[in-house]
């Protein structure tokens, strides 16, 4: 038992460390705000551990990229409670999507964990 433990501590600490990686990230994460620099980190991981999930989060993120563009574009045209309420909804849309990249590199992690603890 103690060996499964030490297993999982040795796989998270590889998963940590690979955040320190240089490596080159996707468009849609180059430049990322100085909050978001996690989120980002789980993107190119999940990348790696699952192509197709990736692929599903990766539209969801160019949806949002494409709606702050747009923001961009029109905020000078909004009365300034209009342009804070749309900036709001994309960071909140922004947090929701990290969360989900986030969660689902731990369902990958906890996944090879547990095919660990068959051996």
């Amino acid at each position: 038992m103690e060996r499964v433990n030490i297993l999982r501590v040795v796989i998270c600490v590889c998963f940590l460390m690979s955040g320190c990686a240089k490596k080159n990230i996707p468009d849609v994460v180059k430049n990322p705000p100085q909050g978001q620099v996690s989120c980002y980190q789980s993107i190119t991981t999940l990348k790696v551990l699952d192509k197709k999930s990736f692929d599903v989060y990766k539209k969801q993120f160019d949806k949002i990229n494409e709606l702050y563009v747009v923001y961009n574009k029109q905020k000078s045209q909004l009365d300034s409670e209009s342009a804070e309420i749309i900036k709001l909804e994309v960071n909140n849309k922004l947090m929701v999507v990290c969360s989900r990249v986030r969660n689902a590199v731990f369902n990958v992690m906890n996944q090879q964990a547990s095919e660990l603890d068959k051996l």
